[in-house]
C-alpha cells in the first residue's frame, strides 16, 4: 500500500500556500519534493508523498557522503531558479534580515545559552564581522535559495534522487547560502579537504560569472 504524510500546519501559524506553491515549482523543474494528493488550505491539511526513512542525516558516513552530497549539490543550480511564486518575486534575503539571524547568534548563542555578557569592544568587533559578512552575501549573484539545505531536509530516495523537504521558507538571497547550509551542515562536521572539494564541484557548475575565490 501506498504510503502517506498528514500535514497539519494551523494556517494562523504556518499557512501551507507557501508549501504548494514551492513545491509544484521545484517539480516543474524535476526536483523532488513529495506529490500532493489532497489539500485543504483554509483548514491547513495536506496529505503528501512519503519520502520513507533515508534521511541523510541518518545515513551519512566517510563511505556515502560523497555520493549524497554530490548528488544534492547537482540539485541547487535548478532550486536557484526559482525566484518567482504565481508570478510574484519571493521575498529578498537582504541585509535587514540577514542582520536580524545574525543578531539572534548574538542574542540566543552567545547571551541566553553562553551567558556571556560583551564587552563594548568585543560588540564592536562583532558588528565590524557582520558588516563584512552582509557585505559578502550583498555582493554574490542574487538566486532562489531553499533557505534549510541541510542533512536533516534532504531524503536519498531510489535510482540516486534526492528528496527536498521544508522548502517552504524559499527566498531570494546569495549563490552560496544553500552550499554553506550542506557543506558547512549545523549537525555534522567534515574534514576542510573535503569541504573544499564540494565548493571546487560547486564552483564547476556554476553558469554565472563567479569567482573560486569570492565562494571560500
Amino acid at each position: 500500500a501506498q504510503p502517506y504524510i498528514v500535514m497539519d500546519a494551523p494556517p494562523e501559524l504556518e499557512p501551507c500556500q507557501s508549501f504548494v506553491d514551492i513545491a509544484e515549482a521545484y517539480q516543474s523543474l524535476g526536483l523532488r519534493t513529495p506529490r500532493l494528493f489532497q489539500k485543504n488550505i483554509p483548514a491547513g491539511w495536506l496529505v503528501i508523498e512519503d519520502f520513507g526513512d533515508h534521511l541523510f542525516h541518518r545515513i551519512l558516513s566517510p563511505n556515502t557522503v560523497d555520493t549524497l552530497y554530490g548528488a544534492a549539490i547537482q540539485k541547487l543550480p535548478r532550486i536557484q531558479q526559482v525566484t518567482t511564486i504565481q508570478a510574484k518575486p519571493l521575498a529578498s534575503f537582504d541585509a535587514t534580515m540577514i542582520k536580524k539571524e545574525l543578531d539572534n547568534f548574538t542574542h540566543w548563542f552567545l547571551e541566553q545559552y553562553l551567558s556571556i555578557t560583551l564587552t563594548p569592544a568585543q560588540h564592536a568587533l562583532l558588528e565590524k564581522t557582520f558588516a563584512l559578512l552582509i557585505q559578502n552575501a550583498e555582493e554574490q549573484p542574487q538566486v532562489g535559495i531553499h533557505r534549510d539545505y541541510h542533512s536533516r531536509n534532504l531524503m536519498a530516495l531510489p535510482d540516486q534522487e534526492v528528496g527536498i523537504l521544508d522548502f517552504q521558507d524559499a527566498m531570494i538571497g546569495p549563490l552560496t547560502y544553500d552550499l554553506v547550509s550542506l557543506i558547512r551542515d549545523c549537525y555534522i562536521d567534515w574534514p576542510l579537504e573535503q569541504v573544499q572539494h564540494w565548493l571546487t564541484q560547486f564552483h564547476t557548475q556554476l553558469d554565472t560569472q563567479v569567482s573560486r575565490q569570492q565562494l571560500q
